[in-house]
């Protein structure tokens, strides 16, 4: 019996479905016992002479925060005295690392990988480049803001008995913890000095909650969104159900680690 190309390519389609893994999501939720929690889900230390706003959400979680210098002088951060420290394993924020920028670049500013150090962009011809080198000492000036992310919180899914990683829609799986038990705390330790002053800060973070879900019971994608006009345009925005400044999340696929599940899908 022959099959004709249509039936050929259904077929390879759900041959390809069966094989595909399932893909979903680990929600870690943060809590603080010295960093204020906004209505936003945001973090913020207010330290007299400056401010740091924190913002963890991305995959596998940023480090990532805005400092703002409320003073009229310059305030200065120690990168060679700054440390993020993961479940006490301690990782430096000044590395003595070099970047090179080439090619053809506009009059744009654009900000380094690490501690966002601004490096202007300047019309460069014939090959010619600009050569950065990380500073020890990061500057932001009076009333102004500098945004510093350098850090990922975790790459990997946290497991453990009992915790199903591939639940159906119809399983809450949620494991909660108190500063104690957490799987996993950061520590933030800053160095910051203006004139004599000098202001130590340390900011200890843990994951409060984990939730495995299914990705597709967290996405939702919008097929037409409105321009500054009010026109609606034909443009598919997907949005996560659960995102926070407080938050992050990890991909992983169905069979990641399923010897772990205990409880019987419904």
């Amino acid at each position: 019996m022959k099959l004709s190309t249509a039936s050929l390519f259904v077929l390879a389609m759900v041959y390809l479905t069966s094989c595909s893994s399932e893909v979903y999501q680990q929600i870690a939720t943060l809590d603080s016992k010295q960093v204020m929690l906004k209505e936003d889900g945001s973090f913020i230390a207010d330290h007299g002479l400056f401010t740091i706003q924190y913002d963890f959400w991305a995959p596998s979680g940023q480090v990532a925060f805005w400092v703002t210098n409320q003073t009229d002088t310059n305030l200065y951060l120690d990168l060679s005295e700054s440390f993020v420290v993961k479940n006490g394993r301690a990782y430096d924020y000044y590395q003595g690392r070099t970047w090179v920028y080439s090619g053809r670049l506009s009059t744009s500013a654009q900000t380094s990988v690490n501690v966002s150090e601004s490096v202007s962009q300047i019309s460069m011809e014939n090959g010619h480049s600009v050569e950065y080198t990380e500073q020890p000492v990061l500057c932001i000036p009076a009333h102004s803001s500098k945004y510093i992310d350098e850090f990922s919180v975790s790459s990997r899914p946290y497991v453990e008995c009992g915790f199903p990683s591939d639940p159906s829609s119809k399983e809450k799986v949620i494991r909660v913890y108190d500063s104690n038990s957490s799987p996993i705390v950061i520590e933030n330790r800053l160095a910051f000095f203006t004139g004599s002053n000098e202001v130590p800060v340390n900011h200890v973070f843990y994951v409060k909650s984990l939730q495995n879900i299914s990705e597709d019971d967290v996405l939702k994608t919008f097929r037409y969104r409105e321009n500054c006009a009010g026109k609606v345009i034909p443009v598919p925005v997907t949005v996560h159900k659960l995102a926070g400044a407080n938050k992050y999340y990890i991909r992983y696929e169905a069979d990641y680690n399923e010897n772990y599940r205990t409880a019987n899908k419904k």
